[in-house]
């Protein structure tokens, strides 16, 4: 296949116009298909804001190629089309050396602002937040509205609303845009609405998620501890945030940390380091089973039969703790349970494990009965302990999530993991225990 070095005018034309007619989030992954020289070939080719755009979505190693080799003018037009909140992430992505370059470039003006959004914690909503909006006074004249919104420099998606704050900069309310130009004739004061929902700057990213979808916001307004309105999230965050949070989430419910880049952009070697931890600790933990399987010797030696069922058994109780664990990190996730109704959650899960595990018995009672040739006793010690250990699995599952809320971890991290190991413990001590009263060994 021919190179982009290698073609002629005619074809560069033609690349030229289709790269300039991409969406930013495909140029960007077309890009991360080149080398460094490419990159910067064609970064010539591109219209300087469209580059910007897809520069915001490249992986932190593109990034950072393209500040290292791009010209100082050409570093400066890219940045200049970035708004804060994007700068501030990738000051944040590569090495100080980089930020180093990228600080000589960046405004006098802009620069207050960036460091105002490094200045608080990862994965607070002042980290995230976009710096470039629009204020008015309730005061403030029509005219003296539109020619604000004409005169701003940034993208759309802070110019769906305009604020209005006190003399003081505390948030009051807000104006849609579409409001304004459709009702031009109408007093400002009808137009303003004051039932702004807004978020502290020191809040979870993840709270801002939840409120933009409880409320089906657009943009979400930011305020400082006094009340002062300091930035807005808009969509386009929170969707990043949403994405960042279930990947997350998704890799710790498999004992992973989390990974920051690309599956294939992370070396072998950081995907080992994130994996082992949870893989040990689970290794270790798995050493009960064992230990309990020897505990119990004497049935297993005295009835055989029963070691064939412990892993439908073992099976049945994991799958029935992860359903109950899945259901309640995401109820816990989207706002709709919290640590007070642990009480309602164990009584609801006690009636829905014990429809679940007698349903699961007696369909077990039949199936050995008609395919395995055991005794009527073995037949009830398997079934009516598969039935336990559903029941054990639904409220354990119930339970782990907020044994890790009250030691203030995540609890995808404490169920995640552990629920196998905790329902497979206990599932061989009740099975075990029921063979010996039903059986009499």
């Amino acid at each position: 296949m021919k190179g982009i070095l290698e073609l002629n005018k005619k074809e560069l034309f033609d690349l030229t116009e289709k790269l300039n007619r991409m969406h930013e989030v495909d140029l960007a992954h077309y890009m991360e298909e080149l080398d460094t020289e490419e990159i910067l070939f064609i970064s010539r080719l591109i219209k300087k804001e469209q580059l910007s755009e897809a520069f915001a979505e490249l992986g932190t190693d593109y990034k950072q190629a393209m500040i290292e080799h791009l010209s100082d003018s050409e570093l400066e037009t890219v940045i200049q089309h970035l708004d804060s909140f994007e700068l501030a992430e990738t000051m944040r992505e590569v090495p100080a050396n980089i930020v180093k370059r990228l600080i000589r470039h960046i405004d006098g003006t802009r620069r207050p602002l960036i460091n105002q959004v490094l200045g608080y914690p990862e994965e607070s909503v002042g980290s995230i937040m976009g710096v470039e909006l629009v204020k008015c006074y309730e005061n403030d004249t029509l005219e003296t509205i539109i020619e604000k919104v004409k005169t701003a420099q940034f993208d759309a998606e802070f110019l769906q609303v305009i604020w209005v704050v006190n003399h003081s900069q505390q948030l009051q309310g807000f104006i849609n845009v579409a409001d304004l130009l459709r009702y031009q004739d109408q007093p400002l004061s009808e137009l303003i609405k004051h039932d702004v929902i807004s978020i502290n700057t020191l809040a979870d990213q993840e709270e801002a998620a939840k409120l933009m979808n409880k409320y089906h916001l657009s943009v979400l307004p930011v305020i400082d501890e006094e009340g002062c309105l300091v930035g807005v999230i808009s969509t386009e965050t929170v969707l990043d945030v949403i994405e960042e949070e279930f990947s997350e989430d998704i890799a710790q419910m498999q004992g992973v940390a989390n990974i920051d880049e690309g599956y294939l952009e992370e070396s072998a070697y950081s995907h080992f380091l994130k994996r082992i931890k949870w893989l040990l600790i689970l290794m270790i933990t798995a050493t009960m089973t064992g230990y309990i399987i020897q505990r119990y010797d004497d049935i297993i030696s005295t009835s055989v039969v029963l070691a064939a069922y412990i892993p439908m058994l073992m099976d049945s109780g994991g799958n029935a703790g992860g359903q109950t664990t899945t259901v309640i990190i995401r109820s816990l996730t989207l706002g709709e349970l919290d640590s007070g109704d642990i009480l309602k959650i164990i009584w609801k899960e006690l009636r829905i494990a014990l429809m679940v595990g007698l349903s699961l018995a007696i369909i077990n009672i039949i199936r050995i009965g008609m395919m395995d040739h055991v005794s009527l006793m073995v037949n009830l010690t398997v079934s009516l302990s598969l039935m336990c250990t559903i029941v054990m699995a639904k409220l354990v599952g119930a339970v782990l999530p907020f044994i890790g809320l009250f030691f203030k971890q995540d609890p995808v991290v404490m169920a995640g993991p552990l629920i196998t190991t905790v329902v497979d413990t206990f599932a061989l001590i009740i099975y075990f225990e029921i063979a010996s009263l039903l059986l009499g060994i």
